[in-house]
């Protein structure tokens, strides 16, 4: 469990002792432990309160899209919760009909815990006192943290992934989250990314020339495209609603991608703020900063990036997605 993760869970699970600091109204609890209807809607001081969840690949948008939402005074996104691993403990745990919790006495109660602690989390992050609809952003494969609960996914041309992701490994310097064998290349780049950065805009430089990371990478994308385009069909037909947002189409028409998100949520548009740069919503920044988390914002900035060989890579490992996302028709590019 993260640090984050693990400080806000001690406060949602220390909520009604007495004298907890910053503990919000006992009250407030008690209704997000209750489900009203379903299991991503709850009343909350005469107010029908629902939760909803921002999914896609990282480096995709689900930040951008966390914006756009966060202009409207009814809706408080955060991120990042990272639930899925919460469900695959939860899964896991009840996985096998031998285990305890399995049994059909204690499963029911298990669900409803599950359910009861996610939104009592996201109710507990939540710090806009107006708000009818409580959000997670956190990018990850698309997945049903609350049965039946809105989805909004994003996803974005897996090559412009493979730059941003180049940039991001530098900039942050967290090797330990990348495969083994790229770990000490990555961190030594990362050291010198932190003096040069300017070096690392020349075409096939940095993690790019890197084999290994680049490979892995590209099947990491591939994997969530393919989760996302099997799995929505089959989530809306067991009733979850699911928008699929394509970044390249937000880019070119961001007043028109607000409007379809807060259709989705059934939100009226005119008690939002205006989409601009200030606010981090509208397309692309002033200029690009290869160590900052908004670097650049285009679309197409793979074609600076990639050489021959990282072409020839993304086609091995992640070209029959590429297509299948509808970003290319064939491999001839």
């Amino acid at each position: 469990m993260s640090s984050a993760l693990g400080q806000l869970f001690r406060k949602v699970a220390r909520i009604d002792a007495p004298g907890a600091v910053g503990a919000p109204g006992a009250e407030a609890w008690r209704a997000a432990d209750e489900a009203a209807g379903n299991a991503w809607t709850i009343e909350s001081e005469g107010v029908s309160r629902r939760f909803f969840f921002i999914s896609g690949c990282s480096k995709s948008g689900t930040h951008w899209v966390q914006n756009l939402l966060g202009l409207h005074r009814r809706v408080c996104v955060k991120g990042e919760f990272h639930f899925e691993h919460l469900l695959t403990g939860f899964r896991a745990m009840l996985g096998r009909d031998f285990y305890a919790g399995a049994s059909p006495a204690i499963r029911p109660i298990a669900d409803v815990s599950y359910e009861a602690m996610v939104r009592r989390m996201m109710l507990g992050a939540c710090d806009r006192p107006g708000a009818t609809w409580i959000g997670d952003r956190s990018p990850r494969a698309l997945a049903e943290v609350l049965p039946g609960a809105p989805i909004v996914n994003i996803r974005r041309d897996g090559r412009d992934v493979m730059v941003s992701w180049n940039f991001h490994h530098l900039r942050t310097k967290r090797p330990e989250g990348l495969s083994k064998d790229v770990r000490d290349s990555a961190a030594r780049l990362a050291g010198d990314f932190q003096d040069n950065p300017e070096e690392y805009l020349r075409p096939g430089s940095g993690l790019l020339a890197d084999e290994r990371w680049f490979r892995t990478q590209a099947r990491v994308w591939a994997g969530m495209i393919a989760a996302e385009m099997d799995g929505a069909p089959r989530l809306r037909e067991a009733g979850t609603p699911v928008l699929q947002l394509v970044y390249e189409r937000v880019h070119a028409d961001t007043a028109g991608a607000r409007k379809e998100l807060y259709g989705f949520l059934g939100l009226d548009e005119a008690e939002a703020a205006p989409i601009g740069p200030e606010s981090r919503t509208a397309a692309g920044f002033a200029e690009e900063r290869p160590n900052a988390l908004y670097r650049k914002g285009i679309v197409g900035d793979w074609r600076g990036y990639f050489t021959d060989r990282q072409r020839a890579w993304f086609k091995e490992e992640a070209g029959e997605a590429l297509v299948r996302a509808g970003y290319e028709k064939d491999d001839q590019w």
